[in-house]
């Protein structure tokens, strides 16, 4: 008997777990989208009000990343064809390397990677655009996601408690 209770636990502490980690990973997303955006923010900032060389933004946004940013900054920076390539193709590829495994949705890493088209003009003034106009979509983008992260949050678990009650009760 104390064997089976014991399975019983083990079960349904199991059961609540694959929710919780579900629930992780959505955040964990949500937290990866949330920075990307702020990282645009701030090279729209560092190009077109300051004036920054792309190189020298790079410089100055490693620091401020963690997790798959900073990654994301790290291969645009240690690319060794940096020059010989061009900007959007390069951005297309750091994109597709750190953000892809991340598990992010299709329409998150299309905007993502569309972004790395804005280098492919010359005037700061039109990369400051396609940069705000990204970063506005993917600002829309990560509302709905956040939307869609509590009620999909409330949503595991109550799936994993009766699940785990009802593998408790079959159990019994």
């Amino acid at each position: 008997m104390p064997l089976k209770t014991a399975g019983i636990i083990c079960i349904a502490l199991g059961i609540l777990l694959c929710g919780k980690e579900v629930e992780e990973r959505t955040a964990k997303r949500l937290k990866e989208l949330e920075e990307f955006h702020r990282f645009l923010g701030f090279l729209e900032q560092e190009i077109t009000c300051r004036q920054t060389v792309f190189s020298s933004v790079l410089e100055k946004a490693h620091p401020l990343g963690s997790g798959c940013l900073r990654t994301f900054i790290a291969r645009l920076k240690d690319v060794p064809e940096y020059g010989h390539r061009p900007m959007n193709e390069l951005w297309d590829q750091a994109v597709r390397q750190t953000y892809g495994p991340v598990g992010l949705k299709q329409e998150e890493l299309q905007i993502m990677r569309q972004t790395g088209t804005a280098f492919l003009c010359m005037q700061r003034g039109m990369i400051g655009n396609r940069l705000r106009t990204d970063r506005e979509q993917l600002g829309h983008l990560i509302e709905a996601r956040r939307d869609c992260q509590q009620k999909d949050s409330h949503l595991y678990r109550s799936l994993s408690i009766m699940a785990s009650l009802l593998a408790v009760l079959i159990l019994i």
